[in-house]
């Protein structure tokens, strides 16, 4: 499981670099570990594989510039449960 603080550094990053990841390539997957942009993919694919490679189980993270990212919410808090 991802260290929370290493996951929100790396949010963080995106998040400060996102009008920049745009300009340069549009559409494409970002990958990011820590504070450095690895680079950019055609595919979430290729940016996860690579990052696999890379960084093995350790945290890094893959966004497309400019979509936000997805909330997940537990099925029992969708359906009302909780």
């Amino acid at each position: 499981m991802t260290h929370p603080t290493l996951r929100a550094t790396e949010t963080a990053y995106f998040d400060e670099h996102d009008k920049e990841f745009r300009r340069e390539n549009s559409g494409q997957y970002v990958l990011i570990h820590g504070k450095n942009l690895v680079g950019y993919y055609d595919g979430e694919a290729a940016a996860i594989a690579a990052g696999i490679r890379g960084f093995g189980t350790g945290p890094f993270l893959v966004r497309v510039p400019g979509e936000t990212e997805p909330v997940l919410r537990p099925p029992a808090y969708s359906l009302g449960l909780l």
